[in-house]
This record gives C-alpha cells, structure tokens and sequence, in this order.
C-alpha cells in the first residue's frame, strides 16, 4: 500500500456522519435493484405463459389466405 497518514479519532469521528450517510445510499440503491431484479424475474416467468396467447390476441386478417380470390368478368 502506499504511506501511512496520521488520522486522529477526532477527523475519524468528523467524517463518520458522512460515511455513514454513503452506507445508507449504497443499501438503499442495493434494495432498488434487487427490487428491479425481481420484477424483470417476475416477468420472465409469466412470458412463456403469454406466449401462446399471441394469436387469440392478434386481429383476425380481413383476407384469409386460403379464399381465393374472385374474379369478375
């Protein structure tokens, strides 16, 4: 590592409230993700069961491709 730097327990004490606010930051940014995480999880899970109703969802084609079409004289 590099040099030693003489800190006093008075500087420690001093810059505690500010590391202690960092640690709270990071755990409430942790807590945000695993949240985020979950519900990309979650929605993971419930797509395969979307799936198949892919077609029941979809608009009916006005001209079914196997109608042939009519011709006019």
């Amino acid at each position: 590592m590099g040099g030693e730097v003489d800190v006093s327990l008075r500087e420690i004490y001093e810059r505690l409230p500010m590391v202690e606010t960092k640690v709270d930051n990071i755990e409430k940014n942790n807590e945000e993700v695993v949240s985020a995480f979950a519900a990309a999880h979650g929605a993971f899970e419930v797509l395969p069961a979307l799936g198949p109703c892919h077609f029941s969802l979809r608009r009916p084609d006005p001209t079914p491709h196997h109608t042939p079409p009519k011709l006019v004289m």
